[in-house]
């Protein structure tokens, strides 16, 4: 969680661009394969011409024992290999797709390498250049290919002066940066800018970082502010004399949009005291460059006690995203804006549905009561369609216009989703203003 007093939170686990260099160190033996098919494309040039590798080509070493080094630092444009090859003048070829470094002068004849050399039956260590999480973190791999054949066998060596075959061979491996979100240089996440856009805009104040991070042309959906980086920028001094304070309860990430469920605190310049809001983020080219939002007084406990924001966190299940988008997008669809009641029990667990609607008590009968007395009442949630949604495995969330009680309204719900059906539910529901009365003419949406 995040508030004005502490740093901002690291990175979740299984999406972080953590600053510790992960070693993975690897011992391929002659009689061993290891192989990886390249996803990018490398250059090289070795003494002559230039060798590509695409994703069809597969990286071999032939003709000796070698130790690999993998290493992974965050946030950086090229992936870089380098090979340090037991031979003066390795031979470089590439047939079917098979990019062989292979070695063609050993040391002198009685040397204890050349000894050790002779003895290895060839083995052969096909390698690759393996991407990280796609829209993720960049990768740097550094493969050290050291000569290990009098340790392999036993054996010491003694410097001589006579022999020292070792060659060492670079290739850099460009990649493309997703959504070409490069600050200072670095590949960074979508994630990695929005988080540095909070912090700076809610929690430091600086007006400084706050205009680095912005799109000149961003575009402003909440009504009360005008679109463009300017008037953000001028509003930071303001936020800061009032007190606001942040704190983030949940993250989530899909593509170049960045969602987040937050309170805020001392947010009478956002129009109450304390605030429940989701606030989205479009990131590319290195900058914010649109942000969606909703605001709700906080209310509550609701009649099982529980708040607005309180429930789980961590976001679980990404390889089950797009099954959970599916059923939540349905939910809103069928139920919510077709009015459908009837196949409500397709999309909501009828076992476990906890409810954090400030009104609204858990379960199906919870929902079902509040949705007859607001029938009844004249003043249903009449919702018109999906216009955002933001989806990162288990949480789904799911921004509609609609109307209540006889006013334009913005509802944003998140959902959680497991076993294919929704158990938890959080919302924000706001009044829209007349497009009359927006400052800008982007509309909510």
């Amino acid at each position: 969680m995040l508030s004005s007093k502490s740093s901002f939170p690291q990175y979740k686990g299984h999406r972080a661009l953590s600053t510790t260099v992960l070693f993975a160190t690897v011992f391929a033996a002659s009689s061993s394969i290891a192989e990886a098919v390249t996803n990018c494309k490398a250059m090289t040039e070795l003494g002559g011409p230039a060798y590509t590798l695409d994703s069809s080509t597969k990286l071999s070493v032939k003709g000796f024992d070698a130790s690999i080094s993998y290493v992974t630092v965050p946030n950086v444009s090229t992936r870089s290999l380098k090979i340090s090859a037991a031979s003066e003048e390795p031979s470089v070829t590439v047939e079917d797709g098979l990019f062989t470094i292979e070695p063609t002068q050993s040391c002198g004849e009685g040397s204890p390498t050349s000894s050790a050399f002779s003895k290895m039956v060839p083995g052969l260590l096909s390698l690759g250049l393996a991407g990280s999480r796609g829209l993720g973190s960049a990768l740097f791999l550094s493969y050290l290919f050291s000569q290990m054949m009098g340790m392999a066998h036993g054996e010491t060596t003694e410097d001589n002066g006579a022999c020292q075959p070792t060659v060492e061979i670079e290739l850099s491996v460009p990649y493309d940066c997703p959504y070409n979100n490069y600050v200072d240089g670095q590949c960074l996440t979508a994630e990695a800018i929005a988080d540095q856009l909070v912090q700076a805009l809610f929690v430091e104040f600086d007006p400084v970082a706050t205009e680095k991070l912005l799109a000149d042309d961003y575009v402003q959906h909440n009504p009360g502010v005008p679109t463009g980086a300017a008037p953000v920028i001028g509003i930071v001094p303001i936020l800061e004399e009032s007190g606001l304070a942040i704190e983030v309860h949940r993250t989530l990430v899909a593509g170049n949009l960045v969602a987040y469920h937050s309170t805020y605190t001392n947010a009478t310049v956002f129009g109450g005291e304390t605030l429940i809001g989701f606030d989205v983020f479009r990131v590319e080219d290195g900058k914010v460059q649109e942000h969606w939002d909703n605001l709700q007084e906080e209310a509550g406990p609701n009649p099982s006690g529980n708040s607005m924001v309180d429930g789980p966190t961590m976001v679980k299940y990404l390889s089950e995203t797009a099954a959970n988008n599916e059923t939540a997008v349905g939910l809103v669809e069928a139920v919510l804006v077709g009015g459908d009641a009837g196949a409500i029990t397709q999309f909501i667990s009828s076992e476990s549905y906890t409810q954090h609607n400030p009104t609204i008590a858990d379960g199906l009968d919870g929902l079902f009561a509040a949705l007859t007395a607001l029938n009844e009442a004249g003043t249903p949630f009449i919702y018109h369609q999906p216009e955002l949604v933001v989806a990162e495995g288990n949480f789904v969330l799911v921004g509609s216009m609609g109307e209540f009680a006889g006013t334009d309204t913005a509802y944003y719900d998140l959902f959680r989703v497991e076993n294919g059906l929704v158990v938890e539910h959080w919302d924000v529901i706001q009044d829209v203003p007349p497009a009359s009365a927006f400052a800008h003419t982007n509309g909510k949406f």
